[in-house]
């Protein structure tokens, strides 16, 4: 079988000698230099290799146009593509005469040395044993051989051999560079172009700027067919470690369960990978929920110690076994106001049994400051104290004891003393008038210029013939407002007219956040 090894070098001095002696296999070689400065070209001549010199200039340099010049150059049926830091083994072609009029491409395997003691095989596997005529190379980096059909052979078609290459890994930065800004010329020319899309997306990602990489994969994302590529797994699966260190849980979720769906339709490996991806988010952010069902499709994970310690979690991170609470309508909007806003202060003025206080703690962001004298009053009912152990005990079983801290005493004590910028304010104490103002004009000093109020109980007037006040000081204040009406009403009051905006137009202000 007649076979010719080409490839395409510049400054390979360190691989000659292993080039040359993967040369030996192959009745001939060739070889373009793209514009080497070292001795690469007069050694390899010196070797007895055909060199043909096709300098390129850096900037618009183009890895196709070598590796098609260097095929041009091949004059027998088959061709043998090989980088100078690879390793071929087990190659013979005798064996293969008896077959090669039926294919078109022999398929080998790929190993990838990174300097471990042994290599591990590929996911990649590009043509690179082939019909000489029936293949050309695109890209202008990162480049792959594509089918061309002749009258010959008008279908691409292979079958596999025991031959195999081993390729050196060697990264270096201004190789990663020079890479990403072929990358990014390719994609001024063409931005609908996925495949530099896919590799500029890899790049931002490798170096840790997530907001690029988020842009670029979410672009692939809108570029690429949705259940039949296998890339948008580990896009969405990158899109959501983006998303986490951008601190959008929420959204960094979302995307983890795309990856999830679209792997159902692809099978294994991707389902696994999917699957894995999602245990791994659901420990990160602290969600049982997730862990649960990322733990159900698998015959070991099953029976896993961390599923079972995520079910005790999931039954033990329960907010509804709270007694006494007339609250339990906010927490939907509570927990989007948290991960809206990022706060990293919010104060509960009135704890009671703690519902309110344990809904600003779920999302785990900034740190929850519950104050209360733990007695009760004439709104709430008296309870001697019992409520603090709870909210205590109750803050354990929720894991919350490194961002919720609650402190007994009176509203304006506790004023005195008080140090810290409030992002978010909860006022729920005494509901009277007069207290329900000076609990706002003693705390809101303390609020960001941004922050946000919240006043429980704007819709109510009497209750078991009890006055509250909220409700008329509510209309009092002249600040940007709006208030949810169920759940005996919620008020919202931030200088920021935008986020007031936002919530009027994005919620139904009469019913729950779901």
């Amino acid at each position: 079988m007649n076979v010719t090894l080409y490839a395409i070098c510049k400054n390979e001095e360190k691989n000659i000698e292993k080039f040359v002696e993967n040369s030996k296999i192959f009745p001939h070689t060739v070889v373009v230099d793209t514009g080497s400065t070292d001795n690469t070209v007069q050694l390899l001549r010196d070797a007895g290799i055909e060199v043909y010199e096709h300098p390129q200039i850096k900037k618009e340099f183009d890895f196709s146009v070598a590796r098609n010049q260097a095929l041009s150059y091949v004059k027998t049926d088959w061709a043998f593509s090989l980088d100078f830091n690879e390793d071929i083994r087990d190659a013979y072609f005798e064996g293969l005469e008896i077959v090669e009029n039926e294919f078109t491409t022999f398929k080998h395997l790929r190993y990838d040395d990174n300097g471990d003691e042994n290599p591990t095989q590929s996911n990649e596997v590009h043509v690179r044993f082939h019909r000489t005529k029936n293949y050309k190379w695109v890209n202008a980096v990162h480049e792959m051989p594509v089918f061309v059909p002749t009258e010959e052979f008008s279908e691409e078609s292979s079958i596999e051999t025991s031959i195999k290459i081993t390729k050196k890994i060697n990264r270096s930065v201004s190789k990663e560079l020079f890479y990403f800004d072929i990358c990014e010329r390719e994609y001024q020319k063409d931005p609908t172009n996925w495949y530099y899309i896919w590799f500029i997306f890899n790049h931002y990602f490798n170096v840790g700027n997530y907001q690029k990489a988020f842009e670029f994969g979410q672009r692939y994302l809108n570029l690429s067919k949705a259940y039949f590529d296998t890339f948008r797994i580990n896009a969405f699966i990158k899109c959501s470690i983006c998303l986490m260190h951008l601190e959008d849980m929420v959204e960094s979720a979302n995307y983890s369960f795309h990856a999830l769906s679209e792997s159902m339709n692809m099978g294994e490996p991707y389902l696994s990978q999917a699957f894995s991806y999602l245990n791994q988010l659901s420990k990160k952010i602290n969600n049982p929920s997730i862990t649960v069902f990322a733990t159900a499709f698998n015959s070991e994970t099953l029976r896993s110690p961390e599923r079972h310690e995520a079910i005790d979690k999931l039954f033990l991170t329960n907010l509804y076994d709270i007694p006494s609470t007339c609250w339990t309508g906010h927490r939907g909007f509570a927990e989007w106001l948290v991960r809206h806003l990022k706060p990293e202060v919010i104060v509960d003025l009135g704890v009671d049994w703690g519902f309110s206080t344990f809904a600003f703690g779920m999302p785990r962001i900034g740190h929850v400051y519950g104050v209360d004298t733990f007695e009760g009053d004439k709104f709430t009912g008296k309870t001697g104290g019992q409520n603090y152990d709870y909210v205590i005990s109750k803050r354990e079983k929720l894991f919350m004891k490194e961002n919720v801290t609650f402190i007994k005493g009176y509203f304006d004590d506790i004023a005195k003393t008080w140090d810290k910028k409030i992002d978010i304010l909860h006022i729920d104490g005494d509901h009277s008038y007069d207290a329900v103002k000076n609990d706002f004009e003693t705390w809101s000093q303390f609020v960001s210029e941004d922050g946000v109020i919240l006043l429980h109980d704007t819709c109510v007037e009497n209750i078991n013939g009890n006055e509250y006040g909220v409700k008329q000081f509510f209309e009092e204040i002249d600040w940007p407002k709006c208030t949810f009406t169920h759940t005996f009403g919620l008020g919202v009051i931030s200088k920021n007219q935008k986020l007031i905006e936002l919530i009027q137009n994005n919620f139904d202000l009469s019913v729950p956040l779901s």
